[in-house]
């Protein structure tokens, strides 16, 4: 049997769902640290940080999302390279950080990383599953067409 990163030397190419889908969790993290960055600028990043390592709690947070989008983004890669546990780590960095944001919206802990509005759990849970809808249609793009399924096992 042949090793999965052959795929693409073989001629067997990934299908077009797995390109999107890969592309778009590159893509959309890379573009958000780039937008990130012409908001705040390197001084805003450096203060954002100086801050946000004064606390243990704010400090294990920063950490853990930086730990996170360098999961995301090799997520995307193993994807793109028919590695089937890229999707798997794609969808448990999805899940914890839909719960981290979730309950840190409600319970209103640490505004300043999350900014979700609204009056009434409702509104903060509907707002919060409107955020992460692009991560949902990429992980519906990973999971639910055959030829994905197929190409990643």
């Amino acid at each position: 049997m042949e090793p999965r990163s052959t795929k693409l030397r073989n001629g067997i190419s990934p299908p077009v769902s797995i390109l999107i889908a890969g592309t778009a969790i590159i893509g959309i993290r890379a573009l958000g640290f780039l937008l990130l960055l012409h908001e705040l600028g390197i001084e805003g990043i450096w203060l954002f940080v100086l801050e946000s390592i004064r606390g243990w709690d704010a400090t294990l947070l920063c950490l853990g999302s930086m730990i996170v989008l360098l999961v995301e983004l090799g997520c995307g890669f193993a994807v793109m390279r028919g590695r089937d546990a890229g999707r798997w780590w794609y969808l448990w960095c999805q899940v914890v950080v839909f719960l981290v944001c979730l309950a840190a919206a409600l319970a209103d802990w640490h505004p300043e990383f999350f900014g979700v509005e609204g009056e009434t759990a409702v509104e903060i849970i509907r707002a919060v599953i409107l955020q992460k809808l692009p991560e949902m249609i990429i992980l519906a793009l990973l999971f639910l067409p055959h030829s994905s399924r197929n190409y990643l096992r």
